[in-house]
């Protein structure tokens, strides 16, 4: 598809790259391959970051495309969300796999993996649950953090210091982690630690979302999900950065 696109287009992309980056977000759902492509080409070409398809059909561009895609109200993300708030069980599932990095063994003989699985959320990957893609996984994430109280105390600390890590246009990442590791001390240190090892990942995600919203995308490395240190991934601008913890 892509090269038939460049035929006619000629935006001087890199196929290879660009392909493996849908990929990615992707795992080749094709409504979700084609709703980015759609994205690239009718809304990122021609905007002000984006002034011409040679523009848009790069790194920076397809990360542009993805936010849109998971932002947007089209149908299938519209019925991911309908679906948690018909069936709790699958809600609760999917929560704890991805907040808390629980390892739930695929078995489809299991009424609510069963269901996961109908529905195209999950797939199995070395025998575990896994959400089906990364732009599923943002989505969740999103939603799940918006149930959160509107006077998070994480959530406006992130959003009073976002100046101090978003320099040039470029992501400070360490100036970040530096300031999430103070605002950690001052407020979670005489939490119950069971507490916070429970929900270390949703603490720093609530900071991280105000800072990147509407910019980057994030994504948890897939090979530390279900372990005690978590890689979070930030794509931002085109830009790769890591959170490790």
């Amino acid at each position: 598809m892509l090269k038939e696109y460049e035929k006619d287009y000629q935006t001087g992309m890199d196929i290879p790259m660009i392909s493996e980056m849908i990929y990615d977000y992707t795992s080749g759902y094709p409504v979700l391959v084609s709703a980015i492509c759609k994205r690239l080409d009718e809304n990122v070409a021609g905007t002000s970051g984006f002034p011409d398809r040679r523009a848009a059909w790069t790194r920076e561009g397809v990360v542009a495309a993805v936010r849109l895609v998971e932002t947007s109200n089209m149908a299938l993300l519209e019925d991911l969300i309908k679906q948690l708030k018909d069936y709790p069980e699958l809600k609760e599932m999917l929560r704890s796999i991805l907040f808390e990095g629980e390892s739930v063994a695929f078995n489809t003989h299991n009424e609510v993996i069963n269901l996961a699985r109908m529905f195209d959320y999950i797939k199995p990957v070395n025998g575990q649950v896994t959400i089906f893609n990364r732009i599923f996984e943002v989505v969740l994430y999103d939603y799940f953090l918006s149930e959160e109280t509107i006077d998070n105390v994480t959530k406006k600390d992130a959003e009073l210091n976002k100046g101090q890590f978003v320099i040039g246009g470029r992501l400070d990442m360490e100036a970040l982690l530096r300031k999430f590791a103070e605002h950690y001390a001052c407020v979670y240190t005489d939490t119950d630690q069971r507490f916070v090892e429970k929900f270390a990942r949703k603490i720093f995600l609530m900071y991280l979302k105000p800072v990147i919203n509407g910019t980057g995308n994030y994504y948890i490395e897939a090979q530390t999900r279900d372990e005690k240190r978590t890689d979070i991934i930030v794509d931002y601008r085109g830009e790769g950065k890591t959170a490790g913890g």
